[in-house]
C-alpha cells in the first residue's frame, strides 16, 4: 500500500480515538458527582467498614481527588516508572540473550535481595 492509504488509514483511527476521548469526556461531566472531589471520613467509613462496623481512616488519605497529596502522586509516578525502567531492561535482556528461557529467570533470581530469614 501507498503513503496515501496509509494516511487515510491513520486519519481514521485518529478520528476514532478523537471520538472515544470526546465520548468519555461528556459522559464525565453528565455523570460525575461533584462531591466525588471531596470525601469525608464518614463516606470512606460507608463503603469501608470493618467485620464488625469499625471504620480505619489512618491508612486513608485526606478528601477525594489527590488524597495523598502532590507527595503520593509523585510516589505513585515513581513507582510506575521504575516498574517501567524494569521491564524495558527485562525486555531488552531477553532480545540480546542466546538462551533467554534460561539466563532471565536466572537473572532475575540473582537481583532480587537476599533477606536473612533466621530467627
Amino acid at each position: 500500500m501507498g503513503a496515501s492509504e496509509s494516511a487515510l488509514v491513520t486519519k481514521v483511527f485518529t478520528g476514532a480515538n478523537l471520538l472515544v476521548l470526546g465520548f468519555v469526556f461528556i459522559s464525565g461531566f453528565v455523570m460525575g458527582d461533584p462531591k466525588n472531589w471531596s470525601l469525608t471520613k464518614e463516606d470512606y467509613c460507608l463503603t469501608m467498614g470493618g467485620p464488625n462496623d469499625t471504620c480505619s481512616f489512618e491508612s486513608m488519605g485526606s478528601g477525594g481527588f489527590m488524597p495523598f497529596g502532590v507527595e503520593g502522586m509523585l510516589r505513585g509516578a515513581a513507582t510506575c516508572f521504575y516498574a517501567f525502567v524494569g521491564f524495558d531492561c527485562i525486555a531488552t535482556t531477553g532480545e540480546e540473550a542466546q538462551n533467554p528461557q534460561r539466563s532471565i529467570p536466572m537473572g532475575l533470581i540473582e537481583a532480587v535481595p537476599t533477606f536473612n530469614l533466621q530467627r
